[in-house]
């Protein structure tokens, strides 16, 4: 008679581990993806249009000076 009693244990153990486990994951991921890798992302994106405008320009002058 006791067996349902432990598995009604055992079920909830496993459902509060699973969620539990979902839980951390899930808020750790957002943690680095907002926190560590967007703001890296956006400082290289920045250095990219930098370089593109500098680009862009040095190409202008040399264009103008072959004519």
């Amino acid at each position: 008679m006791s067996l349902p009693v432990y598995a009604g244990r055992f079920r909830r153990r496993v459902y509060f581990d699973i969620f539990g486990s979902l839980t951390v994951g899930i808020g750790a991921a957002s943690y680095w993806w907002f926190g560590i890798h967007m703001p890296a992302d956006n400082k290289w994106r920045a250095h990219t249009a930098n370089v593109k405008i500098e680009l862009d320009k040095e190409y202008a002058e040399w264009k103008a000076a072959q004519n």
